[in-house]
């Protein structure tokens, strides 16, 4: 099949060598029979030298390679080597080497400049068009990119999801950043001009005038901040409301106010409005109504962000009971608002 190949894609090119490794399917009676027919040499090497194989081991080791670090770097199942394996190889066959300077193996061949415009990052992820999704479905289908497929003009896609690969025609490549590694080398360049600039950049910062470090200052620390712990009753005073009112008797000016006392702040917020009946007093007050109103409002906020859930206390555990801050404030308009 390779020699029928090669006589209708490379007219007056006959194949004139056969090297193998002493394989059993090269070896049959029926393949020398062939080979003799049609003049081809027959060439095999010593058992256990696949140094003997010379070109054809190292360009399998090479593809072996590439694949592997193509599936791991995108972190791609093992099954898809052969995907890997293909894509690297039709690379090779696009890209210039030192055996052939200049052109490339598919400018041998064609006798015409290869496109590269089918080649991407192999496991990049695309987007493929759905021709036949419905009105309110996606219009795409996110996928991975795994290759170009020689017998049609489309491309090898891996669906994750379906764990198999098709070939698509309409994809979408979502633009990325291409990261390039610095003082990386490509093949067979020397190191010759890197190391003349690494001279270079070090003659020129010898001439430079040496200036000395400024000498850090020692960082103050921040002033601790610590509270105050409150006096036995207060919780039971803020239970009942009785906190603001404490605050408005005892509360002369406003500089006289501990600005880093997060409760003191509260305690300010609160005694700026009127004096906070306890829960008790605003349900006997003649506001009742308007009071039972603001508590039914604010449960039912907190029940439909389901803000607490009910479980069983564990034992010995300090239980902070909640308790109702009621306080009236008013609006530009003078119209006062029970919270």
């Amino acid at each position: 099949m390779y020699e029928a190949w090669l006589a209708c894609q490379s007219l007056g090119v006959c194949l004139a060598k056969v090297h193998s490794d002493q394989g059993g399917e090269y070896l049959s009676a029926k393949f020398d029979t062939y080979l003799s027919q049609q003049g081809i040499e027959c060439q095999l090497t010593v058992h256990d030298s696949p140094q003997q194989n010379r070109v054809a081991e190292c360009l399998n080791r090479m593809l072996v390679e590439h694949a592997r670090v193509m599936l791991i770097a995108k972190d791609l199942p093992k099954f898809l080597w052969a995907e890997a394996i293909n894509y690297a190889m039709w690379l090779k066959n696009r890209l210039p080497s030192r055996a052939i300077p200049g052109t490339t193996p598919y400018e041998l061949v064609h006798k015409t400049k290869p496109s590269l415009a089918q080649a991407h990052e192999f496991g990049f992820i695309i987007y493929v068009h759905l021709l036949d999704a419905g009105k309110l479905d996606p219009r795409a289908e996110e996928a991975v990119f795994v290759g170009v497929d020689i017998e049609s003009k489309g491309y090898r896609v891996y669906w994750p999801l379906k764990c198999r690969v098709s070939i698509e025609r309409n994809v979408t490549f979502m633009p990325g950043e291409v990261v390039v590694a610095p003082d990386v080398l490509d093949e067979g360049e020397s190191n010759g001009q890197t190391i003349n600039e690494n001279a270079t950049a070090c003659t020129v910062q010898t001439i430079q005038p040496q200036t000395t470090p400024p000498t850090p200052t020692p960082e103050q620390d921040e002033p601790h901040v610590t509270h105050t712990r409150h006096a036995p009753g207060y919780y039971a005073k803020l239970q009942k409301g009785e906190v603001a009112s404490i605050a408005i008797e005892s509360l002369l000016e406003v500089s006289e106010l501990n600005l880093l006392d997060e409760v003191a702040h509260i305690e300010c917020a609160l005694a700026a409005a009127e004096p906070e009946p306890t829960l008790a007093q605003a349900l006997n007050s003649p506001d009742a109504v308007e009071w039972q109103e603001a508590i039914n409002y604010e449960i039912g906020q907190l029940e439909k962000l389901e803000t607490w859930e009910i479980v069983n206390a564990p034992r010995g555990a300090n239980v902070i009971p909640c308790h109702f801050i009621l306080a009236t404030k008013c609006r530009p308009d003078d119209k006062k608002l029970k919270l």
